[in-house]
């Protein structure tokens, strides 16, 4: 499913895919622990971008120092740099939780051949995931949205 909004005083539009949870931890006595990750398209008159975008609870940064994406589609190797739109800490069961959304500019073309793979991989945080296939099929609504 996509998610589509639009700004009327910059007249720029966006849609994404659907948050999908790569890890999570739930512990009685612990904290929540998550990753999640989407794609988007950020459309306007002067702008035309797409996203990839994660937002990660944990209990070390993740990002902050470590802003390189990796990913491998169906065999093919590419290479972004991402920033830290967002960081702060929060306390969850006494401990403290570290909250970052990372952002990472892609080339469109990207998202073009993730829609169309077979197999797909992403390495964020210095840790490897597979793209789940629901994620890769909201991907492809994502494009025919735009």
């Amino acid at each position: 499913m996509i998610s589509k909004s639009f700004d009327e005083m910059t007249g720029n539009g966006q849609a994404t895919t659907n948050r999908v949870v790569l890890f999570e931890k739930r512990g009685w006595m612990s904290p929540t622990l998550s990753l999640t990750l989407y794609f988007g398209i950020v459309v306007g008159e002067d702008v035309r971008q797409a996203w990839v975008i994660v937002d990660s609870r944990l209990t070390e940064w993740a990002f902050i120092g470590n802003t390189e994406v990796l990913a491998l589609v169906d065999g093919k190797r590419h290479r972004f740099e991402g920033f830290v739109q967002e960081s702060d800490t929060a306390i969850d069961s006494q401990e403290v939780v570290c909250l970052e959304s990372f952002h990472t500019p892609i080339p469109e073309e990207f998202l073009t051949e993730l829609a169309g793979s077979q197999s797909a991989k992403i390495r964020l945080g210095g840790t490897d995931f597979d793209i789940p296939a629901e994620l890769i099929s909201d991907v492809k609504e994502l494009l025919t949205a735009i």
